[in-house]
């Protein structure tokens, strides 16, 4: 484990709870896998910001993974996506080998990398949640994406969802990017970053850039619509993200 256990509070019938005490329940002997999305985010930004419906992974034996859900009983409803063992969807996306930048898009390529980086520098951890009372309602080891590691994931995803059927979930995005930014020193977070592969790097600086600084305005009436508290403070550190990664590629 990386170290102390996550720890964070949550009501005892909440989807926290029924997430970690999901992953708990997954059988023994899986390929390895890495925790992503929304959960993760639940995890490294130590506690629910907004609400999430399914639990995200990345896995590189992804046939072998699904082979054994389906095995233990997993209902298989779409392509990757399956109820495992209980009422909790699960879905599985695949890391594996780069595609050649010259023959993909660049958004296709930036995502690649994003999941074989955010794959490769997750963390195990201990993850517990506790009720109001301080029991434990339910725990799990996993291996769990980085805030790093997220952003990445995140900044990739979010100028992909305008061209999507859900552009929706540019909000969602936005919203954990603010989230996972507010947790950690602003230099800490853009060292991290700088391990990124290049690519990946300018791709996360570009719309840091452009979200925060460049679209601010629009960014903040999009929060507004979606009924987010006024968070100038968040928005100032993002910014400040933004013009740190942008620093990172003037020393490249």
């Amino acid at each position: 484990m990386s170290g102390d256990p996550i720890s964070i509070i949550a009501a005892g019938d909440s989807d926290v709870v029924r997430f970690v005490d999901t992953i708990s329940r997954l059988p023994d002997g899986l390929p390895d896998w890495v925790l992503i999305g929304g959960v993760a985010v639940v995890l490294r930004v130590g506690g629910a910001h907004r609400a999430t419906v399914d639990i995200d992974t990345l896995v590189r034996e992804s046939d072998r993974l699904v082979e054994l859900l389906l095995n233990d009983g997993g209902e298989q409803r779409a392509a990757h996506k399956f109820v495992v063992p209980i009422a909790t969807q699960l879905d599985v996306m695949a890391v594996g080998s780069l595609p050649d930048p010259s023959s993909v898009e660049p958004s296709e390529y930036a995502f690649a990398l994003a999941r074989e980086w955010a794959f490769t520098t997750a963390t195990d951890e201990s993850v517990e949640v506790l009720n109001e009372g301080g029991r434990i309602a339910a725990s799990a080891s996993m291996r769990v994406a980085t805030t790093a590691g997220l952003i990445a994931l995140k900044s990739v995803s979010l100028p992909r969802r305008a061209d999507s059927n859900n552009p929706a979930k540019a909000t969602s995005d936005t919203i954990d990017l603010l989230a996972l930014i507010a947790t950690e020193p602003i230099n800490d977070i853009a060292s991290a970053l700088a391990g990124a592969p290049q690519a990946l790097h300018q791709w996360i600086a570009a719309t840091c850039k452009r979200v925060f600084i460049t679209d601010r305005r629009y960014t903040e009436a999009r929060l507004r619509v979606a009924r987010q508290p006024n968070s100038p403070g968040a928005l100032l550190l993002a910014g400040q993200l933004a013009e740190a990664l942008g620093s990172y590629d003037d020393d490249a």
